[in-house]
């Protein structure tokens, strides 16, 4: 299990479908349900485009973890 902080504009690296793709993170969603003792926070990304976008949101990652790291200047 990871933890640590994010903010808006970081970037984050994760694997969809074989492949490694790197985001802007635009948005910050936090919910008040308690999930394995854990909040329940849900980032958005900067997609490509509209397909991009699309498979994204009909993905469903199984055990799935993002690195994040600080925007780059």
């Amino acid at each position: 299990m990871l933890e640590g902080e994010f903010k808006l504009r970081d970037f984050i690296k994760f694997n969809f479908n074989g492949k490694l793709l790197e985001r802007k993170i635009i948005g910050i969603d936090t919910s008040k349900k308690i999930l394995n003792n854990r909040p329940n926070v849900g980032i958005m990304i900067e997609s490509l485009d509209e397909k991009e976008s699309d498979d994204l949101r009909n993905w469903n990652p199984q055990n799935t973890i993002g690195r994040i790291y600080q925007n780059r200047k």
